[in-house]
């Protein structure tokens, strides 16, 4: 007895063989199902983390294997992809204060400049810049993108071994360019 004709699974190897509108309605047909997921995962609709999901979907969409259950497959594409998210908010807040800390007043006479941060600003422009492509690219990727190891090591082609070693370097080159700041 064989399994049951899979109608996702055949959709996306049809996709993957260059057929843009299963692709479009694979996409379509999937996102209910990517949007009860997430509700299953986290208790709540989020439109933001379905998009991301299905992003996912599409960088990855060539590993696919037509031989093998679509759904189990795409599951487990959102929830790599809620995890990934559930660290980058742990990330956030670990780096974040809470602002009822402080005074609502400073007793410092004089504020910042607007010219101090522009200054500081053109300073780590002109210090990315003297850094090697590699390194500069992680840097914006992991520090001003904030995205995850995987993602940017993705992007770059490289792996994360070699990404990690590329960004301690540029740290402290950054860090000697930038007066040790």
């Amino acid at each position: 007895m064989s399994p049951p004709p899979d109608p996702w699974g055949i959709l996306m190897a049809a996709a993957q063989a260059g057929d843009a509108a299963a692709y479009r309605r694979l996409l379509t047909e999937i996102l209910p199902f990517v949007r009860a997921l997430i509700i299953r995962q986290v208790g709540r609709a989020d439109e933001d983390a379905a998009q991301e999901a299905l992003l996912s979907l599409h960088l990855v969409r060539h590993t696919y294997d037509p031989a093998r259950p679509f759904k189990p497959w795409l599951a487990a594409i959102v929830r790599h992809r809620l995890l990934d998210e559930l660290r980058r908010i742990k990330r956030r807040s670990a780096k974040e204060t809470t602002v009822d800390d402080f005074d609502v007043t400073s007793n410092r006479l004089v504020t910042n400049s607007d010219q101090e941060a522009v200054d500081e600003v053109q300073a780590l422009r002109h210090a990315l810049d003297q850094l090697p492509e590699a390194q500069r690219q992680a840097i914006v990727l992991l520090k001003l993108q904030d995205k995850s190891l995987a993602e940017a090591a993705l992007e770059m082609g490289t792996n994360i071994g070699a990404l990690k070693v590329s960004v301690h370097r540029a740290l402290k080159r950054l860090k000697g360019l930038m007066g040790g700041e």
